[in-house]
């Protein structure tokens, strides 16, 4: 779980924002309301269901050759959309987000293949809903992503 604790923030933007994550790549990740879009019956949560419905959005629209598989370089550009454009970054910050966007890439990555499929983007997203997920109903609720972002109390 030493990936969890070292890109804490990353993978929240992972998961707390396949959220973010099935925002339209062209909104630059700035959906007024994401977590009422992925609510699809409107109960003010967010189920595994639905989660799982927004995932399968997100990887079809990341999949840029439609052959049901992410390459590094597709999951690379569609990661990188997430954090502005690199051409206003300083070469530490591009590296820096390149080397997060690739460990994540591998993590996902469960065969080693070089491709993401669709199973293993939901199997790693999913670890993660149950981490947000603090009291095990199955549900996403605001508050339980609010509490998530907040920063971590030092030590």
């Amino acid at each position: 779980m030493k990936l969890f604790r070292c890109c804490r923030w990353f993978t929240l933007i992972l998961i707390a924002t396949p959220l973010i994550l099935v925002a339209d790549p062209g909104s630059g990740g700035q959906n007024k309301n994401v977590f009422a879009s992925l609510d699809a019956d409107n109960n003010g949560q967010i189920s595994r269901q639905e989660m799982l419905a927004a995932q399968s959005k997100r990887f079809h629209s990341m999949d840029v050759d439609d052959n049901d598989k992410l390459s590094r370089d597709e999951f690379r550009q569609a990661m990188a959309k997430r954090y502005g454009d690199p051409d206003q970054m300083s070469p530490r910050q591009r590296k820096k987000i390149g080397n997060r966007i690739d460990a994540w890439f591998k993590h996902i990555d469960q065969d080693g293949d070089g491709n993401v499929t669709l199973s293993e983007y939901q199997k790693a997203m999913s670890v993660y809903f149950d981490r947000l997920d603090t009291n095990d109903d199955g549900r996403l609720t605001s508050q339980e992503l609010k509490k998530a972002l907040q920063s971590p109390k030092k030590k």
